[in-house]
């Protein structure tokens, strides 16, 4: 049985992105998606494969995430806190590491005496090669990409193609990628995998998409 945890956000005050410059910034970034996956929800989806998750709480600049929540997790208890210092000062539990993004294992970031877990708001939960449950904190745009990277890896092993995308037949596909319905493929399009192709996506003639960084 999976132990039952409180999940909390917080807003991360060294978050250098430029989507996230203002509180204005903050709240649009909500829509922010991964793989098809609006990213909070993303994480929370991620983290409930290890921990139940019986309540979440939020900072009030990040409010629009309460319905986001509640819609697609709707047993799960949502709180909003006032009080902004608390969870800036959290952001000093996360410790650099050699690339300068963050990382963490969430286990290491487990508070058993109050069986809860901060997580930052500019973060992406996946799991390593290792089937490892961590965390990335986002403060720069490459921090995201080295994220999407390490995701691809582990998560496109095959190649699924929706019925529903034009594919032309001049273009190719190499190694394995995830290509939604919508997508278009215009002609002399190649395809490196692994990749993820969103849902109604135009991909443009002579294009080349792949990973690198």
């Amino acid at each position: 049985m999976s132990l039952s945890l409180k999940l909390i956000f917080f807003n991360n005050t060294n978050f250098k992105t430029s989507l996230s410059s203002t509180e204005d910034d903050i709240c649009s970034s909500i829509s922010a998606k991964l793989m098809g996956q609006h990213l909070a929800l993303r994480n929370i989806a991620v983290l409930n494969t290890v921990y139940n998750i019986k309540s979440i709480e939020i900072p009030s600049e990040l409010y629009l995430l309460n319905n986001l929540i509640h819609e697609y997790f709707p047993a799960i208890t949502i709180t909003i806190t006032k009080t902004r210092e608390v969870f800036q000062k959290s952001s000093n539990h996360y410790s650099p590491s050699q690339n300068g993004s963050l990382q963490t294992d969430l286990l290491a970031s487990l508070n058993e005496s109050t069986s809860s877990i901060r997580i930052p708001f500019n973060s992406i939960l996946h799991i390593n090669s290792e089937t490892e449950l961590v965390i990335d904190e986002t403060n720069h745009p490459w921090d995201f990409l080295k994220s999407i990277q390490k995701i691809l890896n582990v998560g496109v092993t095959s190649t699924k193609i929706s019925s529903r995308a034009k594919i032309s037949k001049t273009s190719i596909i190499e190694g394995p990628c995830i290509i939604e319905e919508g997508v278009v493929l215009d002609d002399f399009c190649k395809l490196k995998g692994p990749v993820y192709i969103g849902k109604n996506s135009f991909i443009g003639m002579g294009s080349l998409v792949r990973i690198a960084f």
